[in-house]
């Protein structure tokens, strides 16, 4: 099964090379190295039980089938037990998350506003394709000349609770994983969270203890975005995304939709000669 889920992208250890670490968390750890001749992210981890190797080789499945501008390209694996290890292209730049809210980097509106456009592509083409993310936040978006999302997690913790829909955060004291189910609709609410942040320059709710968080975002409790300094717009797009009802979420294609370059114009206050849609380096 494992051959047949890596084919042509199956590597093997002597192919790879650990330079220096760059992350680590429960789901495992992530180096700069090198596969053959090749510059690359190597996500290392040790599954401890049958779970946790399919829902590895599922994470693996996607990656093979997912080649577009803004997600990270997918290499290849390698599977040599008690290790597993998926190589991606190197990412150079910081995170949506690192730049926004550590290095302090001042966003022009224009740049905001093509983060989130061409994020909002790369998981339209996920959805099209029944590829859910499940772990969008600002750590897995990273600013190069074109904007990249990770499907895999690069936050430090294995859950971004600011970021999980209601449905999901309602049942994550549960046993039972099936409960924890991913969805298009969760999606979508993270990206809410992703444009709030983006804005905002923190997190909804942050400050508060965890547990708080907990029963705030399963309650629908979040923050009215109308109340805060957004473009005209962005504060009913993200109330859209944190619907309760997930039905009445916006799709990605719907989201795409708005965020299209006459809509963009409509939402800045800089004239047409103005608005770069291609992104500059950070």
């Amino acid at each position: 099964m494992v051959a047949l889920i890596l084919g042509d992208f199956s590597f093997k250890t002597g192919d790879l090379k650990f330079h220096h670490l760059l992350n680590s968390g429960r789901g495992g750890k992530i180096f700069k190295g090198k596969c053959q001749v090749w510059s690359v992210n190597i996500h290392s981890s040790i599954p401890q039980n049958d779970d946790d190797v399919r829902e590895w080789l599922s994470d693996v499945e996607k990656l093979t089938n997912t080649r577009h501008e803004n997600i990270v390209l997918y290499m290849g694996a390698c599977v040599e037990p008690p290790k597993f290890s998926i190589i991606t292209s190197l990412i150079t730049s910081n995170s949506l998350y690192t730049s926004i809210m550590f290095q302090g980097i001042n966003l022009k509106k224009t740049e905001q506003l093509n983060i989130l456009r061409q994020t909002a592509n790369a998981l339209s083409y996920l959805h099209d394709r029944s590829i859910i993310h499940g772990k969008l936040c600002s750590h897995n978006i990273f600013l190069e000349t074109t904007v990249k999302v990770s499907l895999l997690d690069h936050s430090l913790s294995s859950l971004n609770l600011q970021f999980c829909s209601p449905e999901i955060v309602r049942n994550i004291c549960s046993d039972d994983k099936a409960l924890w189910e991913k969805s298009q609709h969760g999606d979508v609410f993270a990206f809410g969270s992703v444009m709030y942040q983006l804005f905002t320059l923190k997190l909804p709710l942050d400050n508060l203890p965890s547990q708080t968080k907990l029963y705030q975002i399963g309650m629908g409790s979040l923050p009215e975005p109308e109340d805060l300094l957004i473009y005209p717009g962005m504060s009913s797009m993200i109330k859209k995304c944190w619907n309760q009802e997930i039905k009445n979420r916006p799709t990605f294609e719907d989201i795409c939709n708005q965020l299209q370059p006459p809509v963009l114009l409509s939402l800045s206050t800089c004239s047409l000669d103005r608005l770069n849609l291609t992104f500059p380096t950070l």
